[in-house]
C-alpha cells in the first residue's frame, strides 16, 4: 500500500489506466497484436465499471453516458487471451436493433461500445453481433450484490464484498474475482476506492484469474482490507 502524497498520485495514475485510459484510447493492457481463432477462445475476461466512483475521478469519464444517466455499474469490455489488443483496422459494430438496446442496459454509451470492440473483440474471431452476445450473456448470469446495484455510498470489508458475490453465483470462486481500486488523499492504507471488478472464465465457467501481466495492473488490484464504493 502506498502511504504518502507522492506514492499514491503515481497509483492514480496506475489503477485510472485500467478504465479511463481506455476511454482515451489507451490500453492498460499487452499490447501485441494477433488474431485469435473462434476455436482457441477458452480464456474470457469480464470487467465491471464501479461507475460513480470513475465518474468523480475523471473528466474525461464523467462524459459518457452512464454518469450523466447516474448508472451504479457498467461492463466496460470482454477480452480473450489474457487481453491482446486488437489491429487497429476494424469493421464497424453491425447489431440488430433487439440486441442494440439490450447491451445499451448494460454498456450505454456507444463510444465504450467502439472501443471494446475495436482493441478487444475485432480480433476475436468473432462477428460484432456475436461478441456482444457474449458479453450479453456472461453479465446477465452473474448476479452482482446489492452494494454494487444500488448506487449508494458503502464502505465494505473486501473478503465480505467477495464472498457475498460468491454466495450469490453458483460456480463462482474466490480466485475468479479480482477487484482494482484507486488512492486519493482521503484514503488510508486500510482502505481504499474501488473502481473495478474483473470476473473470470475458461470455456463459459468461472475460473481462476491470470496474474495481471504489467506493473500498472498488478499495482492497480486493491490491496487493503476496506473498499469505498460509490464514494460520496
Amino acid at each position: 500500500m502506498l502511504n504518502n502524497k507522492t506514492n499514491r498520485t503515481s497509483h492514480t495514475k496506475l489503477v485510472l489506466g485500467l478504465g479511463i485510459s481506455f476511454i482515451m484510447l489507451g490500453s492498460a493492457y499487452a499490447s501485441s497484436k494477433i488474431t485469435i481463432e473462434p476455436n482457441k477462445l477458452m480464456d474470457t475476461t469480464l470487467l465491471i465499471d464501479i461507475v460513480p466512483n470513475l465518474c468523480r475521478m475523471n473528466k474525461n469519464y464523467a462524459k459518457l453516458r452512464q454518469c450523466k444517466e447516474g448508472k451504479p455499474y457498467v461492463v466496460s469490455r470482454l477480452t480473450f487471451s489474457n487481453n491482446l489488443t486488437c489491429e487497429s483496422k476494424i469493421p464497424e459494430i453491425r447489431l440488430s436493433p433487439v440486441q442494440a438496446q439490450v447491451l445499451e442496459k448494460l454498456m450505454p454509451d456507444q463510444k465504450m461500445q467502439k472501443l471494446a470492440w475495436q482493441k478487444y473483440g475485432s480480433c476475436s474471431g468473432l462477428s460484432s453481433s456475436r461478441y456482444f452476445r457474449k458479453i450479453i450473456q456472461q453479465a446477465n448470469k452473474l448476479h452482482l450484490v446489492e452494494e454494487i446495484k444500488d448506487g449508494k455510498s458503502y464502505i465494505i470489508n473486501q473478503a465480505k464484498l467477495r464472498q457475498k458475490l460468491i454466495d450469490s453465483n453458483t460456480g463462482l470462486i474466490k480466485d475468479s474475482i479480482r477487484f482494482f481500486c484507486h488512492n486519493n488523499d482521503n484514503t488510508t492504507s486500510d482502505q481504499q476506492i474501488l473502481t473495478h471488478i474483473k470476473v473470470c472464465y475458461r470455456n463459459g465457467q468461472y475460473y481462476p484469474c491470470q496474474p495481471e501481466k504489467t506493473e500498472r495492473n498488478k499495482q492497480a488490484v486493491c490491496q487493503s482490507t476496506m473498499v469505498s464504493i460509490a464514494q460520496s
